[in-house]
């Protein structure tokens, strides 16, 4: 009996065995199902990405409005600078004053020609630099941002929205990814 009873305890975890094993092979083969319907989906249907390009050009809008905000002060700053040598430059065409008085012509002396030139520099130099002191650029970083929110949206609705690009993951696996746009206005 003792013999029968240790054959009917082994055949009942052995049943129990049977029927754990069943329920985690049957759970392995349901999520590999799974899976490779997932995977063999979005192989032959793809991946659709939404773009709002209002929402990313305005992004860009404000980051180039904010640049230039930032970056405009320094570039008037250096045309500060180098533009004493500048004046200078183009101030050559008085090295060779005349007068004119009737049909006869008076070469002004070195000193006077110096001196214009100095006087000359000065004004031009001080008038600009004032004229820079005082610039309001505002209106060209609001022009610079709407510039860049408008070729931005273009250039997103014309060359990125509606095409398919395909991600090659693996020599045998190749991913569709569709770039479709969000906003309520219409696509180019």
């Amino acid at each position: 009996m003792s013999e029968n009873s240790e054959l009917e305890t082994k055949a009942r975890l052995f049943d129990k065995d049977r029927y754990w094993s069943g329920v985690f092979t049957g759970v392995f083969i349901g999520c590999f199902i799974i899976t490779a319907l997932l995977v063999f989906a979005v192989r032959i249907r793809g991946l659709t990405v939404a773009l709002d390009p209002e929402k990313l050009a305005g992004a860009a809008q404000v980051r180039v409005a904010a640049e230039a905000k930032r970056s405009l002060p320094q570039v008037l700053e250096g045309i500060k600078q180098e533009l004493p040598a500048q004046i200078n430059a183009n101030l050559s065409g008085l090295d060779e004053l005349n007068i004119s008085i009737g049909k006869t012509q008076v070469k002004l002396p070195e000193e006077a020609v110096s001196a214009i030139k100095t006087e000359f520099n000065r004004i031009i130099e001080e008038a600009v630099i004032n004229t820079l002191n005082h610039y309001d650029t505002r209106p060209y970083e609001a022009k610079l941002g709407k510039n860049t929110y408008e070729m931005f949206d273009t250039m997103l609705r014309q060359e990125v929205i509606g095409k398919t690009y395909v991600l090659r993951a693996a020599q045998w696996f190749s991913l569709p990814i569709k770039i479709v746009g969000s906003s309520k206005a219409p696509s180019i």
